[in-house]
């Protein structure tokens, strides 16, 4: 399995990459809106006057806001990478293509 996802990843176009990049960044975006309706929405609401109830409502919103902002830093570490990928393979590509011209000009 390991194998098929090599091949895989080495056949991905750079404009693969760019779009899966994009793609990424937009969802991590619309997350990050979602996130804060989130906090807004719990930071509009009064606490609780028992003791263990407040703590179990700050317990639940610090998991929720937590869970979407991690939500949030995993689509755009994903994005950031897909777009690095791409470059990657925008930049292997230039210097490959240059470095056969280069060695078909110097080889007798």
């Amino acid at each position: 399995r390991n194998d098929e996802d090599l091949v895989k990843a080495r056949n991905l176009s750079a404009q693969q990459s760019f779009v899966g990049g994009i793609t990424g960044l937009g969802i991590s975006f619309l997350l990050f809106g979602f996130a804060q309706k989130i906090q807004a929405d719990f930071d509009g609401r009064a606490l609780p006057e028992s003791y263990q109830v407040r703590q179990i409502t700050v317990t639940v919103r610090t998991i929720v806001e937590g869970l979407a902002y991690l939500a949030t830093f995993i689509y755009a570490a994903n994005g950031f990478g897909l777009m690095a990928l791409g470059l990657q393979k925008c930049l292997n590509n230039i210097f490959l293509t240059n470095l056969a011209r280069t060695i078909k000009i110097f080889s007798p």
